[in-house]
């Protein structure tokens, strides 16, 4: 994963509010997550077009914080999502690497 990758959520992962709670939920055959504010606003840019380092950069903006820290922060979080195989990335070429 680089600043160049391109994130999204696997095909099996779908993102979703709760009917009850009205809270941000990630999908997933196994189960679900229940996600916090930060966690959802990373994913809801996680479209496979826009780069892990674009990402980074919205969020800083918005939440006018350290651009490197929040660029550290971004890549843990996909890294755990993807690690559970519920977000993919490719490079700027569309493979996944």
């Amino acid at each position: 994963m680089t600043t160049d990758s391109r994130p999204r959520l696997a095909a099996h992962a779908r993102r979703r509010l709760d009917p009850i709670t009205q809270r941000p939920l990630l999908l997933y055959p196994e189960g679900a997550l229940e996600l916090d504010e930060i966690s959802g606003t990373i994913l809801d840019r996680c479209d496979g077009v826009a780069t892990l380092g674009e990402i980074a950069s919205v969020l800083a903006s918005t939440y006018d914080g350290d651009p490197d820290e929040i660029a550290r922060d971004v890549a843990t979080c996909l890294g755990e999502f993807a690690a559970r195989g519920l977000v993919v990335f490719h490079d700027s070429k569309g493979e996944t690497p």
